[in-house]
């Protein structure tokens, strides 16, 4: 090349290593044809992961902007994506990114690269600590990998500002029961039968639609070892199959051919008992829980958040007093409750009482004997549905790690978001009876109803010393 002269433009083939099949093809594409929502059902080894980067790779360079793939945690989004490789080829995730196009090094910390027209591309996990820190990015394409594991709502807190940013996002799954996945897409389904939802771009493959794999060569794995229930998960997208592990499946299977998930309206003439498992970062969620005669337990509210103090909670409590109405009994919490914090020396119990919030401790207990008490009582639940969908789908979700290569499940619980409201709830049938003890000596007359702060000192229940309100006793 003389001194002087420009080089001439290299031609970068995409996708590099990868070619779409036939199936894939409609989604590899949807993108380009204007869909900003996309929901991919599909069975195992239809190549959701690699369809979906090479897809996003694409639109990296087609459109400017942040684009994030995230996973129910980081700790898969490392493993599978980061640092994994397609397995049939042995080729790196990360190599499908053409070097020409990618700026600088990749941030092995961050799990995340630039390339060389400006877009940005980030693995996240699911989890609240992650993704809310990257909520006011901008985000111009998100892709939910396994979205029936991850936290329901990341999407709620990315939603947003992918409204603002007019940009995209993509829902790939395997089913997990009838869960916040499931739910959306049938939810779609509805919409567009009635001509809205126009937006979706909706896939339910199973192996019968794709011809991935015989029903003879599925039937051939349940004789070498593989459950049925798996099988009917994971190759026919069968959401009544049980999720392996799953520690309440067969309560809710129960439920679902009863009228207990459904409206559950608050009955002022019962005091509102709250639940919560208390984290300064982690997930912080409440369950408003009403204890009703012949021992039934009415769930009809229920609320989460991260990254909030005490004061948020304690806020959110009157508020719901002064709105909805509701007339406290107890506040229960763990035993952890108690915990001095670290510089401060301060426990969150005292942070509480200090703005008025009186809460009761459970002693620390084992999981096992929480597990069971969970499972005896749901019999006796109604949850009003949707405002406990969020807790319910974490009860169902809630389940022992996988040992896929031995076909097994560990003893240990899958440390993710269904873990705390799971904690939680675990709180009611230990404290049920104290509960309803306390509501009895109390007594409670009459219809109330909370219109503001002022009227709070005005509400005494029968034979007590003094208001409860948002409070509790």
């Amino acid at each position: 090349m003389r001194r002087g002269t420009n080089p001439q433009p290299r031609e970068i083939q995409l996708p590099r290593y990868y070619k779409p099949r036939w199936y894939q093809e409609e989604v590899f594409y949807a993108i380009e044809r204007g869909m900003t929502r996309i929901s991919l059902k599909a069975h195992r080894r239809w190549g959701k992961d690699l369809t979906m980067l090479n897809m996003l790779i694409k639109e990296m360079l087609r459109v400017i902007g942040n684009y994030y793939y995230i996973f129910p945690n980081k700790v898969d989004g490392r493993k599978i994506l980061w640092n994994g490789k397609d397995t049939k080829t042995g080729v790196p995730y990360l190599d499908h990114f053409p070097p020409e196009i990618v700026k600088g090094k990749p941030n092995n910390t961050e799990m995340s690269l630039n390339t060389v027209n400006g877009s940005m591309f980030q693995v996240l996990g699911s989890d609240f600590s992650h993704s809310q820190d990257n909520v006011g990015t901008g985000p111009k394409g998100i892709i939910f990998s396994e979205y029936s594991k991850c936290d329901p709502l990341a999407w709620d807190y990315f939603s947003p500002a992918l409204l603002e940013s007019g940009g995209w996002a993509l829902f790939n799954y395997t089913v997990r029961g009838r869960n916040h996945a499931w739910k959306q897409q049938e939810r779609i389904k509805e919409l567009q039968k009635k001509g809205k939802g126009k937006r979706w771009f909706l896939v339910d493959h199973t192996i019968l639609d794709t011809g991935v794999m015989t029903p003879e060569q599925v039937e051939r794995e349940i004789e070498e070892g593989m459950s049925e229930n798996l099988a009917r998960q994971e190759y026919y997208n069968d959401p009544d199959a049980a999720t392996p592990g799953a520690k309440f499946q067969e309560q809710f299977v129960k439920l679902s051919n009863t009228t207990q998930i459904s409206e559950v309206p608050f009955d002022d003439k019962y005091m509102v008992y709250t639940f919560c498992d208390l984290g300064m970062h982690d997930h912080m969620p409440f369950w408003f829980v009403q204890f009703m005669p012949a021992g039934k337990i009415h769930l009809i509210d229920f609320y989460i958040n991260s990254g909030q103090g005490i004061p948020h909670y304690a806020k959110l409590l009157k508020d719901y007093s002064d709105q909805k109405g509701y007339v406290y009994g107890m506040h229960t919490a763990p035993w952890d409750i108690e915990n001095r914090e670290l510089g401060t020396g301060v426990s969150r119990m005292e942070s509480a009482q200090n703005l008025g919030l009186n809460f009761n401790v459970i002693a620390k207990g084992s999981v096992e004997d929480r597990i069971e008490a969970i499972r005896s009582c749901l019999s006796r639940c109604w949850f009003d549905n949707p405002k406990c969908s969020h807790g319910v789908d974490a009860l169902k979700g809630y389940r022992s790690e996988e040992d896929l290569k031995n076909q097994t499940l560990k003893e240990k619980i899958v440390k993710d978001w269904t873990c705390h409201p799971t904690d939680a709830f675990g709180l009611i049938p230990q404290a049920e009876q104290q509960c309803r003890q306390h509501q009895d000596t109390v007594g409670f007359q009459g219809a109330i109803s909370i219109h503001g702060a002022s009227s709070i000192e005005s509400i005494r229940p029968k034979n007590s010393g003094g208001g409860y309100g948002w409070m509790g006793h």
